[in-house]
């Protein structure tokens, strides 16, 4: 599971002991984030480029 970390708690995570990170672990709130589907070349590390996270439908 990825750790997603407000911008304000970025230098303090980067910084931190392991021990303090483990800490700073959280729940986050799901009304903070935003789903959509991409294209399924995303999925290829050849392919790059910002297009391949633009919604599809």
């Amino acid at each position: 599971m990825p750790v997603i970390l407000k911008q304000s708690e970025v230098k303090d995570w980067i910084t931190a002991l392991v021990e303090r990170r483990e800490d700073m672990i959280e729940s986050y709130d799901s009304t903070d984030m935003h789903l959509w589907k991409i294209k399924k070349a995303v999925s290829s590390v050849k392919n790059q480029g910002a297009e391949l996270i633009d919604p599809v439908e």
